[in-house]
């Protein structure tokens, strides 16, 4: 199963070299996040251009970018700008944005209905992928976006554009996704709900391509990567543990421990899982769970 890596931090050298660090320990993927000022990030497909020229073969991806606050041209473009600075690596995970308070004033600020971002998204992803796959001028009359004779520069490496994985849980996200997704990366309370929502999936193309998002925090002393995660949590979300552990599953302890849970998910169904780490030093956490994970993968020996 592979493990892949995303990071958060504030400091955008340290971002870029996390990236290429990863690739040189392995993962497969490198992914950033999106928000615009509820919980601060640099512009995730900036980010991913600068990490697309550093790096040769780990796929970048965005986990997730909050589509509904584009314009889809504007998009489509930056989309296939990236991929061609990744030579066809880009994988577009997008999401409707959540829905608590600071992401609707988010939404507020750009003078968007947060409770459109549905509806929003799924007129995005038509018209980015009209751009991405016509060998000339489009006409786009949709609901939200309209225009005539519109030929999209530069093209994506992969024909018909970067595969879309989307970032989803609800009933009315995961009927979009069984439609129009190409993968499944949504954040979830566990392992169970995981399962029970994939199966929603079967048999379409996003549940083939189902992943999981993961925040970690591996130690060999469990009190203190508890610690670690909380306190990490807190300061990322600006709210109490109580109400972070609520929103999303997470793991801290020992690399072990860590790949057993990814295992969890790896029987309800996720072919992948996207890790992002709490803090620490993620080059180490990062090789002790792989170390983990291999272990723990091997068959054993009858005559031990």
């Amino acid at each position: 199963m592979p493990v892949r890596e995303c990071s958060e931090t504030s400091n955008i050298a340290e971002v870029l070299r996390v990236g290429v660090e990863m690739e040189r320990l392995g993962a497969d993927s490198v992914w950033v996040g999106d928000s615009l000022f509820a919980r601060p990030r640099f512009d995730p497909l900036t980010v991913l251009a600068a990490l697309a020229v550093r790096t040769t073969r780990v796929a970048v991806g965005t986990a997730v970018l909050v589509a509904p606050m584009w314009n889809p041209l504007l998009l489509a473009r930056a989309a296939a700008t990236v991929d061609t600075l990744a030579e066809g690596r880009l994988v577009l995970g997008l999401g409707p944005g959540p829905s608590y308070g600071p992401a609707r004033k988010e939404f507020a600020a750009l003078g968007i209905s947060s409770s459109d971002r549905i509806d929003r998204l799924e007129e995005i992803i038509a018209v980015c992928r009209a751009l991405w796959s016509s060998d000339g001028p489009v006409d786009v009359n949709g609901s939200r976006w309209q225009f005539r004779n519109v030929d999209l520069f530069p093209k994506p490496v992969r024909p018909g554009g970067p595969p879309i994985w989307l970032g989803v849980r609800g009933p009315r996200g995961m009927k979009l996704a069984a439609r129009l997704g190409d993968g499944w990366l949504p954040i979830v309370r566990s392992s169970q709900e995981y399962g029970i929502r994939r199966d929603e999936l079967a048999g379409t193309r996003a549940g083939r391509n189902a992943a999981v998002y993961l925040t970690v925090a591996v130690h060999d002393d469990e009190m203190r990567a508890e610690g670690q995660l909380r306190q990490w949590s807190e300061h990322y979300y600006r709210a109490p543990w109580s109400v972070v552990n609520e929103l999303e599953d997470s793991c801290a302890g020992t690399a072990a421990k860590v790949a057993d849970r990814i295992a969890a998910y790896a029987r309800q169904g996720a072919g992948e899982v996207i890790l992002r780490f709490a803090g620490g030093d993620i080059g180490a956490q990062f090789g002790a769970i792989v170390d983990a994970t291999q272990v723990a993968s091997e068959p054993s020996d009858p005559d031990r």
